[in-house]
């Protein structure tokens, strides 16, 4: 009696070899795509709030519209609140905030750029209201994903009570 394996059992051993690394490593791959879209979604998301979230509460309290370009990209919002002068531009590819002419920064992380963002002015003579389009980018090594949120926000120092 020979002992070992035959031809036909080795090349079936390779076979479910390599079909087994094969399917692993497309896990694999599929896994880190995954945690890229996870990681982009979580980038937008978390950049997009914090952006909406500062422009609603000035929006909010605002008293007026000044100096503004709306609808049309690149849009800028200036809002006056008694002597303070609160305004959102475009620099490049970044979101900026200004108080009475002083920078106060970029409003978006760096992995996050803003393509696009457009301001809608609505005013009935009583109330006026601000609406936003705000569209953020993230570039994660070749991975690239592009959202689009909306805020709108009345101006509570345009009516009465």
């Amino acid at each position: 009696m020979q002992s070992g394996f035959t031809l036909i059992e080795v090349l079936i051993y390779i076979a479910i070899l390599l079909i087994t690394t094969v399917a692993l490593l497309t896990l694999l791959f599929s896994l880190d795509d995954l945690f890229l879209n996870y990681r982009a979604n979580q980038l937008l998301h978390t950049n997009a709030t914090t952006v909406l979230q500062r422009m609603t509460y000035d929006i909010r309290h605002a008293e007026s519209v000044i100096g503004s370009t709306f609808a049309s990209n690149p849009g800028t919002l200036s809002l006056q609140r008694g002597a303070t002068t609160t305004s959102y531009v475009i620099a490049g590819d970044d979101l900026m905030v200004s108080v009475n002419g002083a920078s106060q920064g970029l409003l978006t992380g760096q992995a996050i750029s803003v393509p696009s963002v457009l301001y809608y002015h609505y005013d009935n003579g009583r109330t006026e209201l601000v609406r936003v389009r705000l569209v953020l980018e993230v570039r994660l090594n070749d991975f690239i994903k592009r959202k689009v949120f909306r805020t709108a926000a009345i101006m509570n120092g345009t009516y009465d009570e």
